[in-house]
């Protein structure tokens, strides 16, 4: 089994121990029969050593032992085929990676037909034709086709090491406060991955260029002379892989991912107020404030815990789901609750509860801000406002915003959860003055603690009779949508339908209307949340 785990060449490059490789490595052609037809070649070649069989038991025997062969080879060979595996980008990164993206072209059974499947609704705007049976087809002649330099052939110089595991990570310079980028590729051949980079590095002129060769992949520098070694070295005694807080927030993604990210929030804000402070050093008065007290505040109330992201694909939608684990721990905010608040037949609505509270806990932090802090003195001075009071009364506890009908006129309502709701249409009206609008000219209407807002008065009159919670399609489109502090969802069949209404041009319309709806759910609670975006297809 070691000899087929190393074998060059991905996914693609295995044979049945022990016959002789039933193809060069990466070349899926050949392979094909190494168990498709293992039996009939290891019976047939006398290279094998199988010979006639004089007795009856003898013939079991062998037949046994080749059965078991082929059954076990095929089944690692389905395996790699199907349902991804082998070595990771991971793998050859160092454990204090502080932030890493990755790409996987070779994920399991179900992600690789569900990609297929998604491009089949589209073949038009992706470029799909008869020659791409699967979405490694697809996507390798995309890139052929793709403009390479003079220089640089993609079919010559890339495409024959070229493996599907890619990532990009930003791991620690020597002085451990800047980071550096380095791209991690899944590769075949470490000879021909190196005659392509030297004619890649050539071809750009680069300056400083480093790549180092580890299990299976070549790690790539463009900004230092030594990074790529220095970091493939440093994976060798702890990678990222290793690392037990890496591996625990991935796992909580909970499913097989086209497309990780992992980020080490603290670590990235101490790069960034570097990096701030650099830049307001060489802008001189005008970067002013730049890494000063007040902004690196901001980053350290901001970037706390880690933040992990999973993109994965069905047969009939995308999921992108990103992770915050272990950050600043906030007070508790109720699930969204007022979704009946929005105008019947809504192709849009946004529901978003605990707004008070988030005004709350960043109110006196950006205030303090160089700027605001006297734009929001002059506001209270001039028109009588009482912020952040007014502001709260406004928007209040959760506010429903969403659309109907024609797009060229749009029927746009916004509604008001709040602890009173005569005081925030008087606070409204004061923010309408100092804006230079008759608060009369603007359609609203108090229902209890419910303020409604809305384009016309029809609008308003028309407030509060939503039933977009049970729609199906909602329940497609928003995950968690009953533990979820935001919702967001866009129908777009209603969409594309209001568009042909109001006699606007639908793009690409055959294709345009395969894409169903966007549903969008955030959901926090003890220093985690957890934001979920998902395209629905039909």
């Amino acid at each position: 089994m070691d000899e087929i785990a190393n074998g060059a060449g991905g996914p693609e490059s295995f044979w049945v121990a022990p016959p002789q490789p039933a193809g060069a490595p990466g070349d899926a052609s050949a392979a094909a029969p190494a168990y498709v037809f293992g039996a009939t070649e290891v019976l047939a070649d006398p290279g094998v050593g199988v010979r006639p069989p004089r007795r009856r038991t003898a013939i079991v025997a062998s037949v046994a032992a080749i059965s078991v062969g082929v059954v076990a080879g095929g089944a690692f060979a389905a395996y790699n085929v199907l349902g991804g595996g082998g070595s990771q980008p991971e793998d050859v990164l160092p454990a204090n990676t502080v932030a890493f993206v990755k790409v996987d072209l070779d994920p399991s059974a179900g992600q690789k037909v569900a990609l297929f499947q998604l491009l089949q609704k589209f073949p038009a705007a992706s470029g799909l034709n008869d020659s791409d049976k699967t979405f490694g087809d697809w996507l390798m002649r995309r890139l052929s086709e793709s403009a390479t330099s003079s220089d640089v052939s993609f079919d010559r110089d890339i495409k024959p090491w070229l493996g599907q595991r890619f990532a990009v990570a930003d791991v620690p310079d020597s002085t451990g406060k800047t980071g550096q980028a380095l791209l991690v590729i899944q590769e075949s051949d470490d000879k021909a991955a190196a005659a392509g980079l030297d004619k890649l590095k050539k071809s750009a002129g680069a300056s400083s260029f480093d790549y180092a060769f580890a299990d299976g992949y070549v790690v790539v520098s463009t900004s230092s002379g030594n990074a790529a070694h220095a970091a493939v070295e440093s994976a060798k005694t702890a990678s990222l892989a290793s690392n037990d807080q890496f591996a625990a927030d991935v796992e909580a993604l909970g499913s097989d991912e086209i497309v990780t990210g992992w980020a080490d929030a603290k670590k990235v804000g101490e790069q960034l107020k570097s990096v701030m402070a650099a830049a307001g050093s060489q802008l001189g008065s005008l970067g002013s404030g730049l890494g000063g007290t007040d902004y690196n505040k901001l980053l350290d109330e901001g970037y706390q815990g880690r933040y992990v992201l999973g993109l994965h694909a069905t047969s009939d939608s995308i999921e992108l789901k990103t992770l915050i684990r272990g950050g600043k721990a906030q007070p508790a905010v109720k699930p969204v609750s007022a979704l009946g608040a929005a105008l019947p037949n809504a192709w849009a609505v946004l529901d978003v509860s605990g707004i008070d509270q988030s005004i709350d806990a960043s109110w006196k932090t950006l205030s303090a801000l160089p700027g605001l802090s006297a734009a929001v003195s002059q506001a209270q001075e001039q028109y009588g406002l009482e912020l952040p009071g007014d502001l709260k009364a406004i928007l209040g506890s959760e506010l429903t915003v969403s659309g109907a009908g024609d797009l060229t006129d749009p029927k746009v309502l916004a509604a008001a959860q709040t602890a009173d709701g005569a005081k925030a249409q008087a606070a409204l009206d004061k923010v309408l003055t100092a804006a230079g609008v008759d608060p009369g000219e603007v359609a609203q209407r108090v229902d209890g603690n419910t303020l409604y807002v809305g384009s016309a008065p029809d609008v308003v009159a028309a407030a509060g009779k939503g039933t977009i919670a049970s729609d199906p399609l909602f329940a497609r489109s928003v995950a968690d949508a009953d533990q979820a502090q935001v919702v967001l969802f866009v129908d777009l069949g209603k969409v594309w339908q209001a568009l042909k209404d109001s006699g606007g041009s639908v793009p690409s319309l055959a294709e345009a209307q395969q894409v169903a709806a966007v549903g969008v759910s955030n959901v926090t609670g003890n220093g985690d949340s957890t934001l979920t975006v998902r395209v629905i297809f039909k």
